[in-house]
């Protein structure tokens, strides 16, 4: 029994770190392309994961909710932050801090 349970839980890890790499790719390509949209520099080419929690979908079903944060800048000189919010693996928004006020793009 204790064996089912150990098969269990390390396929539920393995499954949740591939599909936290595929997130986290995802957020990355959508924090590069709106950079680019933008004309803005995407520092650093990474993003960071901030938030992950379980929310229901229009269906019922529990589905991991992430927020990963990155960096840019306008000039080069400067560093702004921006926030991506994946619901599963679907980009829900990319948010910019530019000039201290937050815009929705």
């Amino acid at each position: 029994m204790l064996d089912l349970i150990g098969i269990g839980l390390f396929l539920f890890l393995a499954w949740f770190v591939y599909d936290s790499a595929k997130a986290k790719q995802t957020a990355s390509k959508a924090a590069a392309v709106k950079c680019q949209v933008l004309d803005l520099q995407f520092l650093d080419q990474t993003v960071a994961l901030k938030q992950i929690k379980l929310k229901r979908s229009i269906s019922g079903a529990l589905v991991l909710s992430r927020v990963y944060s990155f960096e840019y800048s306008v000039s080069g000189t400067e560093r702004q932050g921006g926030r991506i919010y994946l619901f599963g693996r679907e980009v829900e928004r990319v948010k910019l801090d530019i000039e201290n006020s937050v815009i929705s793009v």
